[in-house]
């Protein structure tokens, strides 16, 4: 036993160790049959794989094998130097294969004292996943239960292309893996496949996939105020309704500048609240979001579930029933406020109203201004204190004014309709007057409109009405015909074939060859209409009359005073088409007799002109807008 001898050199240069280096030798030669006995390891994928057999001079050893590593275990120590091992045990050095396996064991410098293990494989552990329920919480841990336990491999589950790791319990015979990490949607189908890792490396084992539904999505169905609401009230909590039974929640409240405001989330079945600890600011926006429930079923929010609200401050205004002109002397002006006012409220010492008489009430959410006969054309102003309270006795902060002008023109009633509908002129400024008429023929709502938009214009420019001119407007001559959309009055008779002129005719062609028995007439001005408009226009004694009709796209003039120049001018200025008189055969081909401006032209010598508009129902007042306003100065 030389390499005894060699190993321990030291030890026996000392005398006194001389006896124990005795010993030591007898011992190794009465364990050499147990020591060199070979022996059978079964390889456990779980604890230990080892055998108890003494080996002396471990540190001595070499092992052989392709698959396994040898280690040895249970020292015995003498003098600090290791001279016997009780266990030995194999560790997989690569991936451990069901089968029987030999180790080598030398004794350096003595192979021919060698000795061998057997390692046997038994086949690996088989995983059961039935365990995996159908439908799946995409968020819980899965765990998976081991044939037998296991700490040699590493497992994951795999989804498409996400991947989920496993950790081996306690027992090793069950592990539990992070279904987050798959990513999983809700409510969607999915092959769920168990990977088996050996040393960082993949088995090539296949192990086993299972096909699942996971489960529908919780969502938010009701909840106690809608995005984008303005909160009046002085709310203290916000509750939400799922679509199923819940077990918790994460809610946040805050600010649009993002200060979190503290609640308290409390949760009733299928119920939600969010309890605020603190009064919300005022005028403020602020968002509420549902950022994840937890269903009992396990499932959850797809997304976080978000509204946006804003706080009120006090009472504002939304809306004035009146413009910055035009007002009716008797006008109730209306003041629509976004919430309503607190019933005790004195608005009387809350609004005021300068300029014209008029007193102030309110109802719930509307203020009243009542004006009192205020003369034409004055100015007032209404104001309203930053002091409204509302129902929830929120304060406004904001003061509100509005001026306007009571308007300038006066309205009479020149003669009523065949069914007592009234012929109203609109009279602006005074002096040398001038006649604008639309809708003689009730069909041709251009002239109606163009009429309406003309009146509006004159009263928000009043003032640029030229000194000494006035302008009156008779927006609808046949108010019965505009009514129900007909050429014809509601005698069946064109107004503008009823006027004495000398070539008058009772029966009459209308635009499109149709002769009318009586459409003239039974005589001229017969109608209520046209008797109405011929004695106010003998009574105004206008410089200048405009007609207006449509759809011939020209401008006429019946060629009696300025006329000519006029029509030369509105031509200009609309780019309709400036006609002669005596050239209007070749427009209208069809009767033209009895009509309003040839009778000024012969009777009374007042000039007029006959604008055809492009439009039945388009009242084209921008294209006409500059030549009404020249006419002005003839």
């Amino acid at each position: 036993m030389r390499f005894l001898i060699k190993s321990f050199r030291g030890v026996t240069q000392n005398k006194k160790h001389l006896l124990a280096l005795g010993l030591l030798i007898v011992l190794g030669a009465a364990a050499s049959l147990y020591v060199f006995y070979p022996r059978t390891i079964s390889f456990a994928y779980a604890g230990e794989s080892c055998v108890n057999k003494l080996t002396l001079l471990p540190s001595h050893h070499s092992s052989e094998s392709d698959h396994f590593a040898v280690e040895f275990e249970g020292m015995v120590t003498l003098f600090d130097k290791q001279i016997l091992s009780k266990k030995t045990c194999i560790k997989p050095k690569v991936q451990p294969q069901e089968g029987v396996y030999k180790v080598v064991i030398t004794p350096h410098s003595l192979s021919m004292y060698g000795t061998y293990a057997t390692v046997v494989v038994g086949s690996e552990p088989e995983v059961d996943l039935s365990s995996i329920a159908s439908p799946l919480p995409t968020n819980d841990p899965i765990e998976l239960k081991l044939s037998k336990p296991d700490t040699t491999y590493s497992y994951t589950l795999r989804a498409n292309s996400s991947m989920a790791e496993c950790s081996t319990e306690v027992d090793s015979i069950h592990i539990v893996c992070d279904a987050s990490q798959l990513n999983l949607e809700q409510g969607s189908k999915y092959d769920i496949s168990v990977s088996r890792y050996f040393g960082g490396k993949e088995s090539s084992i296949e192990i086993g996939a299972v096909s699942v539904e996971t489960l529908s999505a919780t969502t938010i169905r009701e909840a106690s105020i809608a995005n984008e609401d303005i909160i009046y009230s002085k709310p203290t909590k916000f509750s939400f309704t799922a679509d199923k039974e819940l077990e918790g929640a994460v809610v946040s409240l805050a600010t649009v500048d993002g200060d979190e405001v503290p609640g308290v989330v409390s949760i009733d079945g299928e119920s939600l609240t969010y309890d605020v600890k603190e009064e919300l600011a005022r005028d403020m926006q602020f968002t509420i979001t549902v950022e994840q429930v937890r269903a009992i079923d396990g499932s959850s929010l797809s997304n976080p579930y978000v509204l946006s609200f804003m706080t009120s401050g006090g009472p504002k205004v939304l809306s004035s029933s009146i413009k910055s002109y035009g007002t009716s002397p008797n006008a109730s002006v209306s003041i629509k406020l976004d919430q309503a006012l607190l019933d005790t409220t004195d608005i009387t010492e809350l609004v005021t109203v300068s300029g014209v008489p008029a007193q102030a009430s309110f109802t719930e959410d509307t203020i009243y201004i009542s004006l009192n006969n205020a003369d034409l054309c004055s100015l007032f102003t209404i104001q309203i204190k930053g002091e409204l309270q509302s129902t929830y006795e929120v304060t406004s902060l904001v003061e509100w004014s509005q001026s306007s002008r009571i308007r300038c023109h006066s309205i009479s009633t020149i003669g009523y309709s065949v069914r007592g509908r009234a012929i109203s002129a609109y009279s602006f400024g005074s002096g040398e007057p001038m006649l604008f008429i639309g809708a003689t023929h009730g069909n041709e709502l251009s002239s109606g409109y163009l009429m309406d938009r003309f009146i509006d214009d004159l009263e928000a420019n009043v003032d640029a009405i030229p000194e000494g001119r006035r302008v009156v407007v008779v927006p609808r001559v046949s108010p019965d015909g505009f009514a129900a959309i007909t050429r014809r009055n509601a005698n069946n008779v064109d107004l503008n074939r009823n006027f004495p002129t000398a070539d008058w005719k009772s029966d009459v062609t209308m635009p499109g060859g149709a002769l009318v028995e009586g459409g003239g007439g039974s005589e001229p001005l017969s109608e209520p209409e046209s008797s109405a408009i011929a004695d106010y226009t003998l009574a105004l004694q206008p410089k200048l009359v405009l007609t207006y009709h449509a759809v011939a796209n020209n401008v006429i003039a019946n060629e009696a005073g300025v006329s000519w120049n006029a029509a030369a001018k509105y031509a200009q200025l609309s780019g309709y088409q400036h006609v002669s008189k005596s050239a209007t055969g070749d427009v209208f081909v069809y009767d033209t007799n009895g009509a309003y401006e040839d009778w000024l032209y012969e009777k009374h010598g007042i000039a007029a002109l006959l604008v055809e508009l492009s439009s039945m129902s388009y009242s084209q007042f921008e294209r006409n807008k500059p030549a009404m306003w020249a006419m002005l100065d003839f």
